[in-house]
């Protein structure tokens, strides 16, 4: 019987890590009282540090855990505080009491190891997985049972999971994205060989630490979701693994699946990363349907900033077929590699085998594990000369034009407004993929993915007409005419179609040989130019579709045009950072973007500047000398990847649309960031500004045309 217990300072002390610990908890394991002024002493803290640390999809309902009894005076781990709660069970912060290290525990819930083949079944492979050691893998220190409960010992990881990070910014810019999916697919290469295979891949298992590595987690408790128990992630019957993600070949025999299942997740994962949303939704029947009978809609549908070569990757590594796919995690870092922010993790050249029957084990956690991240930004603005060097005008014959200062506000970047909606304009039910106003200021135009039509009168908040294909069609490009009196379309069957804005007719249709993957109206909107992905620029006749003529601009596909405005000079760029400037079909001057990256944004701001806004390894934007490729200067405020932009008249403004759901407003005869647009709920698609450089149009990936008044734009108080 216990007749004396500590003061109540000393309890509160323990629970914040204080005072003499280890008599405290001696005590603590025999007194449930003591226990009590404890955990209310820790309950104050609970909040903050579950709102910091813990995922989203682990928040458990009600107030904070009780510390499991069975653990407490554990001769090896002391408990710390409690980090988060998901459908396999606890997780809790502890130190290694001899080792003085911080660990995590993840606590199996009891019902997961009563049948006894299974948890004889989850004991051996957590042994396979406790051999793992590799800078992607979350750590397995330890398995062990206390008390009757069981539980697993791994590093302790701080930081965010995938599935968080892709809730809190939407989709990621190509490089980023595949260098987090490369790092998993490392890591997975070395389980693999080791005959480990994860089999519940997903965003949320794998964590991102601060210095951005990424770490699978979770290995081997796959293997407690056999037995058909509902826990919020999976539904009887659909099999092992989380529906968003699990392989065709494993919702009908989850025990007989190898890698390849894993290398399927991962296609999963990065198509998340990518778009900002799973490849199928709605209920986890509709997606296992999904998963075994229809392809996702394709990603360049979703972006057209992705290269064809990411977009075929992604594909295979989701192919519907085991041996469709590649087939080891191996290849798998290697098609991603250019793509990706770094490729100087070593992996073996040997493919693994995969036995047939192979489950997984022991692991989860959360802790820090420095990797550096190569220094590219150094050397975002340096620029390299194309191959021809004959076509490149000589140094004496360079110029640079002379900016005379704008007349637009100037606001220190602590005081930039945020312009708010002033309208919006419902009706698409798909993303927006173009939007133009009328030379008159009257009326706007916007096309979705569904080539759905609107006209709108910019006067009134609604719609004046709207023309719907019959059949819906999926468009993968659209282009309206200066003034948004016409609008040429790219299908996804590569059928392209011209149409007059206003009534909705369809003046012809063509099925090209080649994927269209950009177009600009020319000469008054009677002709068009279009790029193609075998790398050439084609003229094409309005009015009938006829090609009158064509050149060899580069030698991959073609991914953006810009003109001038005298139409004397046009820019073309290429999806491998290339960018050329034609006179008369001659080119003039060339140059390559370093780091290689492609422009989603490219407009000419007089003859002589280059409006070049990146997506990849450099995320930035820059005005850049014409002839050289030499930056003039950066634009302020722009960390996320560029999606679209237009230029005032008069050369003096820009505004650009974004991933980070926002459209900027900057001078262009500075770079200094003068207005923030907010209230798209998804990444701005497409931009319009009027002519008198006072409206802005929106179209949005949350399927919504906004209307934003600029003379709002005035510096807060």
């Amino acid at each position: 019987m216990i007749t004396t217990h500590p003061d109540a300072d000393d309890l509160r002390a323990y629970a914040v890590g204080q005072g003499d610990t280890a008599a405290v908890e001696e005590h603590l394991a025999e007194c449930e009282d003591c226990w009590r002024v404890v955990e209310e002493a820790q309950a104050g803290q609970h909040m903050v540090r579950v709102l910091r640390h813990l995922p989203l999809e682990m928040l458990g309902e009600g107030a904070t855990p009780r510390f499991p009894a069975e653990l407490r005076g554990h001769p090896r781990y002391r408990l710390l505080e409690f980090v988060g709660q998901g459908g396999m069970g606890q997780v809790w912060k502890a130190r290694h009491r001899l080792l003085d290290r911080v660990v995590a525990i993840k606590v199996v819930r009891p019902e997961l190891v009563r049948d006894a083949d299974r948890l004889a079944r989850f004991r051996r492979e957590a042994q396979a997985v406790a051999r793992l050691s590799h800078p992607n893998i979350v750590v397995a220190h330890d398995a062990d049972e206390a008390r009757g409960l069981h539980f697993l010992v791994m590093e302790y990881v701080q930081g965010k999971n995938l599935h968080q990070v892709v809730q809190a910014r939407g989709p990621l810019a190509v490089a980023e994205a595949c260098s987090f999916v490369r790092q998993a697919a490392v890591g997975l290469d070395h389980a693999h060989r080791a005959g480990v295979i994860h089999r519940d891949i997903t965003a949320a298992n794998l964590l991102l630490t601060s210095e951005g590595v990424v770490k699978v987690a979770d290995f081997g408790l796959s293997v407690l979701r056999e037995a058909p128990v509902v826990t919020g992630l999976t539904d009887p019957g659909l099999g092992m693994g989380t529906p968003d993600y699990t392989a065709p070949e494993q919702l009908q025999d989850a025990a007989g699946v190898d890698g390849r299942a894993d290398i399927y997740a991962l296609g999963c994962v990065l198509y998340l990363l990518l778009a900002g949303r799973p490849p199928f939704e709605g209920s986890n029947a509709e997606k296992a349907a999904g998963h075994l009978e229809r392809d996702p809609m394709p990603l360049a549908d979703l972006r057209r900033d992705l290269p064809s070569r990411l977009t075929a990757a992604v594909s295979r590594m989701m192919a519907k077929r085991p041996e469709d796919r590649y087939q080891s995690a191996a290849e798998v870092a290697d098609a991603l590699a250019s793509h990706a922010d770094e490729a100087t993790l070593a992996i073996p050249p040997q493919p693994p085998r995969f036995p047939a029957r192979v489950g997984v084990v022991a692991g989860v956690a959360v802790l820090l594990l420095a990797l550096a991240w190569v220094a590219w930004a150094l050397l975002a603005s340096r620029t390299q000369p194309a191959d021809d060097a004959n076509d490149m005008p000589k140094e004496a014959e360079r110029r640079t034009a002379k900016f005379s200062p704008s007349t637009a506000p100037h606001f220190g970047l602590s005081r930039i407004p945020v312009v708010k909606t002033r309208r919006l304009l419902e009706g698409h039910s798909t993303p927006v993929m173009a939007v133009a106003i009328s030379d008159d200021g009257k009326r706007g135009y916007s096309v979705s993915r569904d080539n759905e039509l609107r006209v709108w009168d910019m006067a009134v908040d609604r719609h004046k007409a709207h023309f719907a294909a019959i059949p819906p069609e999926v468009v993968r490009h659209a282009a309206f005419s200066p003034g948004g009196g016409r609008l040429f379309t790219v299908a996804n069957d590569r059928t392209v179609s011209l149409k007059e804005s206003e009534s909705g007719k369809v003046v012809w249709t063509e099925a090209w040989g080649q994927k269209t993957t950009t177009a600009v109206f020319v000469a008054g909107g009677n002709q068009l130019l279009v790029g193609t992905a075998d790398g050439r620029v084609r003229q094409v006749e309005t009015d009938t579709g006829r090609q009158m003529a064509w050149w060899q601009a580069h030698k991959t596909a073609v991914f953006r045009l810009a003109l001038t405005a005298d139409e004397k000079r046009i820019a073309t760029t290429s999806d491998d950072g290339e960018v050329c400037i034609w006179e008369d079909c001659k080119r003039v001057a060339c140059w390559r973007l370093k780091p290689e990256c492609m422009l989603p944004a490219v407009a000419f701001v007089g003859g002589r500047h280059l409006f070049c806004g990146a997506e990849g390894k450099d995320d930035t934007c820059d005005l850049r000398e014409v002839e050289t490729g030499r930056i003039v200067h950066a634009f302020e405020g722009m960390a996320q990847p560029s999606v679209c932009v237009a230029v005032s008249k008069d050369f003096r403004m820009s505004v650009v649309g974004n991933w980070n759901r926002e459209a900027r407003l900057h001078d262009l005869a500075t770079g200094q960031l003068l207005a923030v647009l907010q209230g798209h709920a998804g990444p701005v698609m497409s931009v319009a500004l009027a002519a008198d450089g006072k409206t802005v149009l929106t179209g949005g990936m949350d399927s919504t045309v906004r209307v934003w008044n600029l003379d709002t734009a005035k510096p807060p108080p």
